[in-house]
């Protein structure tokens, strides 16, 4: 144990957890960040697709864009980053939005086709703001992303840096039996109260085992 003197770890995410176990050789309970699904809520849904993510290059925004073209799906992506010119004469079809503020970004989100997730996330916020407003998610089956859209439910899931995989899952798209209501019900597995309840009742587990635990050297 490299950290005796820990108690607890908590983790965000499954991947998370993993990591603490490889690396500290010790078990995590996961608790997820808080998300203000409050902020949104569905719409009407339109005919583009989504991203909301930092322009750069770990995030694979290239893979949403080529599958888009490949799909023959309009694109938007809000964020801004250093990759910000270079996809854009990349990929000129896309509509580059820059940044939006909260009330635009909801609505972006309300009337999205789906919204993607190519880049493997640890956890993966956008993916958990789409479906609380009422949206599909295809994501790379990877990372936080396992845990956060239902695969064939709120989403769908993709081979990591597959374009062909991501152009399949936006033909599919449509054809899912995708229900906003249940999108939104699952995201609320992720509201800032959701993780109050879990990190309080976490807190308190730890404190009791502490004040039970007999000391050191006995």
């Amino acid at each position: 144990d490299l950290f005796p003197r820990v108690d607890t770890y908590i983790a965000n995410s499954q991947l998370c957890r993993e990591r603490i176990k490889r690396y500290y050789g010790r078990d995590a309970q996961v608790i997820h960040p808080p998300v203000e699904t409050h902020r949104f809520g569905p719409g009407d849904a339109g005919d583009s697709l989504l991203v909301v993510s930092e322009i750069v290059r770990h995030k694979r925004l290239h893979v949403a864009l080529a599958a888009a073209g490949g799909a023959r799906a309009p694109i938007r992506v809000v964020g801004s980053g250093p990759d910000h010119l270079a996809l854009s004469s990349a990929y000129p079809e896309a509509e580059f939005l820059g940044r939006a503020s909260d009330e635009d970004l909801a609505q972006l989100y309300a009337s999205a086709r789906a919204v993607l997730v190519p880049s493997v996330e640890e956890f993966g916020i956008t993916a958990v703001e789409a479906q609380a407003a009422g949206r599909p998610v295809i994501a790379a089956a990877a990372g936080g992303a396992l845990e956060t859209p239902i695969d064939g439910q709120t989403g769908r899931l993709a081979i990591p840096d597959d374009v062909e995989s991501f152009a399949r899952a936006i033909e599919d798209i449509d054809a899912l039996d995708f229900d906003p209501a249940r999108a939104v019900q699952n995201a609320e597995r992720f509201s800032v109260a959701s993780f109050e309840r879990r990190l309080s009742a976490a807190v308190s587990r730890a404190l009791e085992a502490d004040r039970t635990s007999p000391p050191v050297g006995e």
